[in-house]
Protein backbone atom coordinates (compact mmCIF):
# COMPACT_ATOMS: atom_id res chain seq x y z
CA UNK A 1 0.00 0.00 0.00
CA UNK A 2 1.41 3.40 -0.93
CA UNK A 3 2.27 5.94 1.75
CA UNK A 4 -0.32 8.37 0.32
CA UNK A 5 -3.05 5.71 0.56
CA UNK A 6 -2.04 4.94 4.17
CA UNK A 7 -2.20 8.63 5.05
CA UNK A 8 -5.60 9.06 3.40
CA UNK A 9 -7.00 6.00 5.22
CA UNK A 10 -5.67 7.31 8.54
CA UNK A 11 -7.14 10.73 7.78
CA UNK A 12 -10.51 9.16 6.99
CA UNK A 13 -10.47 7.26 10.29
CA UNK A 14 -9.68 10.43 12.22
CA UNK A 15 -12.46 12.27 10.39
CA UNK A 16 -14.90 9.46 11.22
CA UNK A 17 -13.95 9.63 14.89
CA UNK A 18 -14.28 13.41 14.84
CA UNK A 19 -17.69 13.10 13.15
CA UNK A 20 -18.83 10.71 15.88
CA UNK A 21 -17.95 13.43 18.39
CA UNK A 22 -20.42 15.77 16.71
CA UNK A 23 -23.40 13.39 16.74
CA UNK A 24 -26.06 14.38 19.23
CA UNK A 25 -26.86 11.72 21.78
CA UNK A 26 -30.50 11.78 20.70
CA UNK A 27 -29.75 11.31 16.99
CA UNK A 28 -31.98 8.93 15.06
CA UNK A 29 -29.03 7.12 13.43
CA UNK A 30 -28.79 3.58 14.76
CA UNK A 31 -27.15 0.23 14.26
CA UNK A 32 -29.01 -2.00 16.67
CA UNK A 33 -32.56 -1.91 17.86
CA UNK A 34 -33.14 -1.63 21.58
CA UNK A 35 -29.83 0.11 22.26
CA UNK A 36 -29.76 3.87 22.66
CA UNK A 37 -27.82 5.94 20.16
CA UNK A 38 -25.57 6.94 23.05
CA UNK A 39 -24.36 3.35 23.49
CA UNK A 40 -24.09 2.86 19.74
CA UNK A 41 -21.72 5.84 19.61
CA UNK A 42 -19.80 4.54 22.63
CA UNK A 43 -19.41 1.14 20.95
CA UNK A 44 -17.94 2.84 17.88
CA UNK A 45 -15.56 4.78 20.12
CA UNK A 46 -14.41 1.59 21.87
CA UNK A 47 -13.59 0.05 18.50
CA UNK A 48 -11.73 3.17 17.38
CA UNK A 49 -9.75 3.37 20.63
CA UNK A 50 -8.09 0.07 19.61
CA UNK A 51 -6.41 1.85 16.70
CA UNK A 52 -4.85 4.58 18.83
CA UNK A 53 -3.63 2.67 21.87
CA UNK A 54 -0.53 0.53 22.41
CA UNK A 55 -0.61 -2.09 25.14
CA UNK A 56 2.46 -3.46 26.90
CA UNK A 57 3.46 -6.98 25.87
CA UNK A 58 0.12 -7.99 24.36
CA UNK A 59 -0.45 -10.51 21.58
CA UNK A 60 -3.25 -12.76 20.40
CA UNK A 61 -6.83 -11.55 20.16
CA UNK A 62 -7.63 -7.99 21.16
CA UNK A 63 -10.33 -8.37 23.80
CA UNK A 64 -12.92 -5.67 24.41
CA UNK A 65 -14.77 -6.65 27.57
CA UNK A 66 -17.76 -5.39 29.52
CA UNK A 67 -17.42 -5.74 33.29
CA UNK A 68 -20.91 -5.60 34.75
CA UNK A 69 -24.29 -5.71 33.02
CA UNK A 70 -24.27 -5.66 29.21
CA UNK A 71 -25.39 -2.16 28.21
CA UNK A 72 -24.50 -2.56 24.52
CA UNK A 73 -26.84 -5.33 23.37
CA UNK A 74 -25.62 -6.63 20.00
CA UNK A 75 -24.19 -3.30 18.83
CA UNK A 76 -20.66 -3.86 20.20
CA UNK A 77 -20.53 -7.27 18.50
CA UNK A 78 -21.79 -5.71 15.25
CA UNK A 79 -19.21 -2.91 15.12
CA UNK A 80 -16.36 -5.31 15.99
CA UNK A 81 -17.43 -8.20 13.72
CA UNK A 82 -14.55 -9.34 11.53
CA UNK A 83 -12.30 -6.43 12.53
CA UNK A 84 -8.54 -6.83 12.86
CA UNK A 85 -6.30 -4.11 14.31
CA UNK A 86 -2.51 -4.32 14.05
CA UNK A 87 -2.80 -8.01 13.20
CA UNK A 88 -5.00 -8.76 16.23
CA UNK A 89 -8.57 -10.03 15.78
CA UNK A 90 -11.06 -8.08 17.89
CA UNK A 91 -13.13 -10.23 20.23
CA UNK A 92 -16.01 -8.89 22.34
CA UNK A 93 -16.63 -10.49 25.73
CA UNK A 94 -19.60 -9.37 27.81
CA UNK A 95 -20.51 -9.62 31.49
CA UNK A 96 -17.03 -10.82 32.38
CA UNK A 97 -15.96 -11.40 35.98
CA UNK A 98 -13.28 -9.33 37.68
CA UNK A 99 -10.70 -12.10 37.20
CA UNK A 100 -11.62 -12.49 33.49
CA UNK A 101 -11.36 -8.71 33.00
CA UNK A 102 -7.67 -8.83 33.93
CA UNK A 103 -6.97 -10.63 30.63
CA UNK A 104 -8.79 -7.99 28.56
CA UNK A 105 -7.23 -5.16 26.55
CA UNK A 106 -10.16 -2.74 26.96
CA UNK A 107 -12.53 -3.04 29.90
CA UNK A 108 -15.74 -1.01 29.85
CA UNK A 109 -17.05 -0.83 33.41
CA UNK A 110 -20.85 -0.77 33.59
CA UNK A 111 -20.97 -1.14 37.35
CA UNK A 112 -22.92 0.98 39.85
CA UNK A 113 -21.04 4.16 40.81
CA UNK A 114 -18.87 4.35 43.90
CA UNK A 115 -17.31 1.41 45.67
CA UNK A 116 -17.99 -1.29 42.99
CA UNK A 117 -16.10 0.77 40.39
CA UNK A 118 -13.32 1.71 42.82
CA UNK A 119 -12.82 -1.96 43.77
CA UNK A 120 -12.88 -3.08 40.12
CA UNK A 121 -10.33 -0.43 39.11
CA UNK A 122 -8.09 -1.45 42.01
CA UNK A 123 -8.28 -5.05 40.77
CA UNK A 124 -7.39 -4.00 37.21
CA UNK A 125 -4.62 -1.61 38.25
CA UNK A 126 -1.72 -3.87 37.23
CA UNK A 127 -3.47 -5.76 34.40
CA UNK A 128 -2.42 -3.49 31.52
CA UNK A 129 -6.07 -3.05 30.48
CA UNK A 130 -7.40 0.28 29.19
CA UNK A 131 -10.29 1.06 31.53
CA UNK A 132 -13.28 2.95 30.16
CA UNK A 133 -16.32 4.20 32.07
CA UNK A 134 -18.52 7.17 32.77
CA UNK A 135 -18.07 10.62 34.38
CA UNK A 136 -15.38 12.46 36.32
CA UNK A 137 -15.52 10.23 39.38
CA UNK A 138 -14.44 7.31 37.21
CA UNK A 139 -11.31 9.21 36.22
CA UNK A 140 -10.61 10.37 39.76
CA UNK A 141 -10.76 6.75 40.92
CA UNK A 142 -8.08 5.84 38.36
CA UNK A 143 -10.08 5.03 35.21
CA UNK A 144 -8.36 5.98 31.96
CA UNK A 145 -11.12 7.13 29.59
CA UNK A 146 -14.54 8.43 30.62
CA UNK A 147 -17.50 9.26 28.43
CA UNK A 148 -19.53 12.32 29.34
CA UNK A 149 -22.40 14.12 27.64
CA UNK A 150 -21.46 17.66 26.66
CA UNK A 151 -24.11 19.88 25.07
CA UNK A 152 -26.12 16.82 24.02
CA UNK A 153 -23.14 15.02 22.44
CA UNK A 154 -20.98 12.13 23.62
CA UNK A 155 -17.47 13.30 24.47
CA UNK A 156 -14.60 11.50 26.14
CA UNK A 157 -11.98 12.56 28.63
CA UNK A 158 -8.61 10.92 29.12
CA UNK A 159 -6.62 10.33 32.28
CA UNK A 160 -3.27 10.15 30.47
CA UNK A 161 -1.33 9.78 33.71
CA UNK A 162 -3.40 6.73 34.68
CA UNK A 163 -2.80 5.11 31.30
CA UNK A 164 0.91 5.87 31.48
CA UNK A 165 1.18 4.26 34.94
CA UNK A 166 -0.35 1.09 33.47
CA UNK A 167 2.17 1.08 30.62
CA UNK A 168 -0.47 2.01 28.05
CA UNK A 169 0.48 4.49 25.34
CA UNK A 170 -2.33 6.64 23.97
CA UNK A 171 -1.63 8.14 20.56
CA UNK A 172 -1.44 11.91 20.29
CA UNK A 173 -4.14 11.62 17.60
CA UNK A 174 -6.57 10.28 20.20
CA UNK A 175 -5.38 12.79 22.80
CA UNK A 176 -6.28 15.62 20.41
CA UNK A 177 -9.85 14.32 20.03
CA UNK A 178 -10.36 13.67 23.73
CA UNK A 179 -9.70 16.01 26.60
CA UNK A 180 -7.03 15.38 29.18
CA UNK A 181 -8.50 15.83 32.66
CA UNK A 182 -5.62 18.12 33.61
CA UNK A 183 -6.61 20.42 30.73
CA UNK A 184 -10.12 20.66 32.16
CA UNK A 185 -9.09 21.41 35.73
CA UNK A 186 -9.90 17.76 36.48
CA UNK A 187 -13.61 18.45 35.96
CA UNK A 188 -16.02 17.12 33.41
CA UNK A 189 -18.90 19.34 32.46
Amino acid sequence: MSIHRQISIRGAKILLLAWLLTLPVSSGIGLAQGVSIEYQIKAAFLLNFTRYVEWPNRSGDLNICVLGPDVFGNVLNEVAAGKVVNGRKIVVRKSVSQSEASACDIVYLSLPPGRPIRDALRGLDQSGALTVGEDADFLRMGGMIAFAPVEGKVRFYINAAGAWRAGIKISSRLMVLGRNIRDEGERLR
